[in-house]
């Protein structure tokens, strides 16, 4: 059907979200030809694009932040390296993060430390539609918002040198929107207002 959306799922950017407001939304598996038909039929997927600071403070607080989803991971992980994550500063937690992340990531959901760009097929889909995180609801016409965050950690709690390696890790998914977020940012404001 021509009026479904397609739509590239992108781990701690409203998937969750998303996926629960659709549920009767159909997986199609890249490399099959359905997903093929859909490319050569030129079709302009939607992706959720959440700036890489918030979405990595989503990360670090999904880790760190008791009774979120990966707490007890995140207990577990700072015991491999001798620290009692109960014990220790909002600060020393941030910092034991950052310097330990190839730990971190090397076991546990590592998907969710990618790069969106990553998870959006640019070769076979030339146009993308990027939408906001924050502008998700509207966009959808949803209202619920499921598997949120609480979030103990913000960018304040960052250091300059933390928040430069993110935006060094998360290069490629400014350099994405750069591309495709603010032509389809501008193009989505027109079609709102006229």
């Amino acid at each position: 059907d021509n009026n479904e959306k397609l739509w590239f799922e992108v781990p701690r950017s409203c998937s969750v979200t998303v996926k629960e407001s659709f549920p009767k939304r159909k997986q199609v598996m890249r490399y099959t030809k359905m997903y093929k038909r859909l490319a050569e039929e030129k079709r302009v997927p939607i992706m959720v694009f959440t700036d890489p600071i918030d979405r990595f403070i989503s990360l670090i607080n999904v880790y760190l932040t008791p009774k979120q989803r990966y707490a007890d991971y995140g207990k577990d992980v700072f015991s491999t390296f001798d620290a009692d994550i109960n014990t220790l500063t909002k600060k020393e937690k941030i910092s034991l993060f950052f310097s330990n992340l190839n730990k971190i990531t090397s076991n546990h959901q590592v998907h969710h430390f990618h790069p969106q760009c990553r998870f959006v097929d640019t070769e076979s889909f030339k146009q993308i539609e990027v939408v906001k995180r924050e502008d998700v609801n509207d966009f959808f016409n949803i209202t619920e918002r499921h598997n949120v965050t609480d979030k103990e950690i913000t960018v304040d709690d960052f250091t300059d040198e933390q928040i430069d390696f993110i935006k060094r890790a998360y290069a490629s998914d400014y350099a994405f929107f750069k591309k495709y977020g603010k032509v389809n940012g501008k193009a989505k404001s027109k079609r709102k207002n006229g």
